[in-house]
């Protein structure tokens, strides 16, 4: 897939527990889209071509998500995470 990931990625699909996009041809900046991934444990986006550019901090609000994978970007500085 190319393109910008859509800003609705998670909106239709609330129960979402499983997200790989691994080695696609994404760019762009990540949409600050994650709030509506409640159910997501596992995230993949490694090996897309994101812009140089923030993670968005809404990824440490993930409460269930387990396992993240960003390698292969061009993402900096700091993940936040909420611990509840």
């Amino acid at each position: 897939m190319t393109g910008i990931l859509p800003s609705n990625v998670c909106q239709w699909l609330p129960n979402l527990n499983f997200l790989c996009l691994v080695h696609n041809v994404f760019s762009g900046e990540m949409p600050n889209v994650w709030h509506d991934c409640k159910e997501l444990e596992y995230l993949e986006l490694s090996g897309n071509n994101f812009d140089k550019g923030r993670i968005p901090a809404d990824i440490g609000k993930l409460t269930k998500l387990q396992i993240l994978y960003l390698t292969e970007n061009n993402f900096e500085g700091k993940i936040f995470l909420l611990i509840y």
